[in-house]
């Protein structure tokens, strides 16, 4: 009962948010070759990084977002793409995908969540399919406020947002093939104290 109220919660908020406008604008950047490929994407927002999918020609595009105002501000339409308002942890379906992305998806989650979340990517992997993660770091700008768990905050704003470590992906994936790259860097020039920390992972099911 305890998790449905945090979900909900979470769910009216991110409305809120979206429905006042909220954007990501910065460009995504896809290396992966996905042609052909069938892929899930998790925490789809309002379409940032599933326009670089859709322009990598994948055969099929399920894209999910608890956010019902989040899936409403994306206006683009293909015949390959459906579009799920749900909560992940409630996702049922057959289907089995090649590739997975998760962008800034399970630093939404609390432990036990993101722990339920990610036993459940892993069942929706096809074999030697792929998960494509990329997050938030410990030591990132972002990484301050209420801290509720472990590397766990709540913002002002009441969103849940979680702080990777690098053996932290890899417990949280074990049994897979895991190769991970932390990328480091100062977003405010001459400010050295300020620093953004991202870590990306390409993660396969052996």
């Amino acid at each position: 009962m305890f998790t449905k109220i945090i979900m909900k919660k979470q769910q009216i908020i991110w409305n809120s948010l979206y429905k006042e406008g909220l954007t990501w604008k910065k460009n995504s950047k896809i290396d992966q070759d996905i042609r052909n490929k069938s892929v899930l994407e998790l925490g789809v927002g309002n379409g940032k990084t599933l326009k670089a999918i859709l322009n990598k020609n994948p055969k099929q595009v399920v894209a999910i977002d608890i956010s019902k105002e989040a899936i409403n501000s994306i206006k683009f339409r293909k015949k390959n793409l459906s579009l799920i308002t749900k909560d992940f942890l409630k996702f049922n379906t057959k289907d089995k995908f090649d590739m997975v992305f998760s962008h800034y998806f399970l630093n939404n989650f609390e432990e036990k969540e993101r722990k339920e979340a990610v036993r459940r990517i892993k069942l929706l992997l096809n074999k030697n399919g792929i998960i494509l993660f990329e997050d938030f770091m410990v030591g990132d700008l972002r990484h301050k406020g209420a801290e509720i768990e472990e590397n766990t905050i709540e913002k002002q704003n009441g969103i849940i947002c979680h702080f990777f470590t690098k053996n932290e992906i890899e417990k949280l994936f074990e049994g897979m093939g895991v190769e991970s790259n932390e990328k480091i860097f100062n977003p405010v020039r001459g400010n050295k104290s300020v620093r953004r920390k991202i870590i990306k992972a390409k993660i396969t099911k052996l």
